[in-house]
């Protein structure tokens, strides 16, 4: 299992959502770009689109996202909030004693990193 994938595991265990880590990652990208299929999302992550397919029928049996199109429903909205507090409470625990103002550029890093892993819910 490659490491990004074990980090949003551990994210949705972290936040008691019981989603797999594909449905995690695609939810997020479902609420950046809900215009683009999972098919284009898998070309553009080099991604197994089938799994991705799967990852979609995952998020709507759920919920998630809407049987119809794939837009996030308000329940999805909650999951992404939950992940989004997860990831943030996970790497504070790791950089606890840890100085951002001694490290900007890094800090700065971490910042972008974890947001691409899985990112803050917009505020609705």
């Amino acid at each position: 299992m490659r490491q990004r994938e074990l980090f949003v595991q551990r994210i949705a265990a972290r936040a008691g959502v019981d989603l797999s880590a594909a449905a995690s990652w695609l939810l997020a990208r479902l609420e950046e770009s809900p215009e683009t299929s999972p098919a284009q999302l898998a070309v553009s992550y080099d991604v197994d689109p089938v799994r991705l397919a799967d990852a979609l029928t995952e998020l709507r049996s759920k919920g998630l996202v809407s049987p119809q199109s794939q837009e996030v429903t308000a329940a999805g909205h909650q999951v992404l909030e939950r992940l989004g507090a997860a990831r943030r409470a996970g790497l504070a625990e790791l950089l606890a004693d840890w100085s951002p103002e001694q490290h900007r550029d890094l800090s700065e890093f971490l910042r972008r990193v974890a947001g691409a892993l899985v990112p803050d819910a917009p505020h609705r």
